[in-house]
């Protein structure tokens, strides 16, 4: 697959494709990382959306708990997988089951792309915070180096991963929380 073609599938510029090249083992390329509304009033919802660079290749990964919309079965997303940016611009997956995770990862990003479209109706205000922190509110297009943290010094996210998940299945009651074991 073309990179110019994925990263604009992405909903993310051209330029993204020099600055994933540029990123070095250890290092993170957030597309983006905030909370909003989840699926219930006690649980807020999560999105975190990034590509890191990995030994051999890369590692992209996302998970979405948000309920932006009416339909709840939207708000849970969860996916990873591997790929190799080869010469020519050419991206390569590393297996099949990465080429599918590719659809669930494209989705999250686009998520974000309509978010950051409309902001302000969202009341998200200002997204670029300027000096001393030089970062975007919502973490999109940022580099954290290996000691997570950007050029600047200012500390970034850590992805939460599967415990976002876990956080909304107990909200809904479908795990049972620590809580609820204690009178066994």
């Amino acid at each position: 697959m073309d990179a110019h073609d994925w990263i604009r599938g992405l909903r993310l510029e051209y330029w993204r494709v020099a600055q994933l090249r540029e990123l070095r083992v250890g290092e993170q390329f957030w597309i983006a990382f905030f909370s909003g509304p989840g699926v219930t009033k006690s649980c807020k919802g999560h999105c975190e959306a990034y590509i890191e660079r990995i030994r051999g290749g890369y590692r992209f990964a996302a998970v979405w708990t948000m309920n932006w919309t009416a339909n709840a079965r939207h708000a849970h997303v969860m996916t990873d997988g591997y790929f190799n940016l080869l010469k020519g611009n050419v991206v390569e997956f590393q297996s099949e089951r990465d080429v599918e995770a590719v659809r669930s990862f494209r989705l999250v990003c686009r998520y974000v792309a309509h978010i950051l479209r409309h902001a302000k109706r969202y009341g998200l205000g200002a997204l670029y915070h300027g000096a001393p922190y030089h970062c975007h509110s919502l973490w999109h297009g940022e580099v954290l180096l290996k000691d997570g943290a950007t050029r600047f010094g200012v500390e970034g996210p850590v992805p939460r991963g599967l415990g976002a998940i876990v956080d909304v299945a107990i909200a809904i009651g479908a795990v049972p929380s620590l809580s609820d074991d204690t009178d066994e």
